[in-house]
């Protein structure tokens, strides 16, 4: 599926988007696929740095979620 990235540097954001920025990382963490697809379709890039320096990729890693890391690689392409 081709994303239009709209957001993928955290200076840009406004600070109520930076709070909900949080909300990608820790879906992200915790493996909830749906809400990370709805950041994606919103154009948040997964690699933009959100939470103390790190970013979506990031938390998948840490939250050990293989499976939506993998996604979300594929989807990088």
């Amino acid at each position: 599926v081709k994303m239009e990235l709209i957001f993928v540097n955290a200076k840009h954001l406004n600070a109520d988007q930076r709070r909900f920025s949080k909300l990608f990382y820790w879906s992200a963490f915790y493996g909830l696929q749906d809400v990370v697809f709805k950041f994606l379709g919103l154009g948040v890039s997964p690699f933009m740095k959100i939470y103390n320096g790190k970013n979506a990729i990031d938390a998948c890693i840490e939250g050990l979620q293989y499976d939506l890391l993998e996604l979300l690689l594929k989807d990088s392409r």
